[in-house]
């Protein structure tokens, strides 16, 4: 639903496959959100829907960005945010089974970066993608809600904001599980 702050209802949309937690609205007018392929997985799909016909127009499914090492159940990624930057055409998407923030170049659908404690990559192929972290780092697990902030010149980064629900870590994270601070 498209709805105001009222809560009236300016337009409904039917997706197929359903969203899950999220929708933006892009500079084009077009809204991108999470769902789902329903091929063996669920929670893994960003698809942009024409505000004009309601139908996707782009689909990007989460399998196929990534390895088959941690696709081993049926909610392996789960995308619950994702958000757009114009300056760049990328998106960031929160993956938080696998205790992911990614970004991705959405006219592409190149993966640039995975945002994520190294040590849960490692036995990957994906730890290409993986930033190296400057300096200590807490780690982030099972996140929600991740989103682009602005971009900081004098450090040459972007930052991103991103909730941390930090305790129920479904897929196991050795990195994690033993941290005495956080059991």
């Amino acid at each position: 639903y498209d709805m105001d702050y009222l809560g009236g209802s300016r337009r409904t949309y039917f997706t197929r496959n359903g969203i899950h937690h999220c929708a933006r609205q892009l500079p084009n007018g077009n809204y991108i959100m999470g769902s789902s392929s329903f091929f063996g997985s669920v929670e893994n799909v960003i698809v942009e829907v024409s505000a004009q016909t309601g139908k996707p127009v782009k689909t990007l499914v989460m399998d196929d960005l990534f390895d088959d090492y941690y696709q081993n159940w049926k909610d392996w990624a789960h995308v619950n945010a994702v958000d757009y930057r114009e300056s760049d055409h990328s998106v960031l998407i929160s993956l938080r089974n696998v205790h992911a923030v990614i970004k991705v170049d959405w006219e592409t659908f190149e993966l640039q970066w995975i945002l994520s404690n190294p040590a849960f990559w490692e036995q990957t192929g994906m730890r290409d993608k993986v930033l190296e972290p400057v300096g200590e780092v807490t780690w982030f697990y099972q996140q929600h809600a991740a989103c682009f902030q602005e971009e900081d010149e004098e450090e040459g980064g972007t930052r991103i904001l991103l909730y941390d629900n930090h305790w129920d870590k479904r897929r196991k994270a050795e990195c994690f599980d033993g941290d005495e601070e956080f059991s």
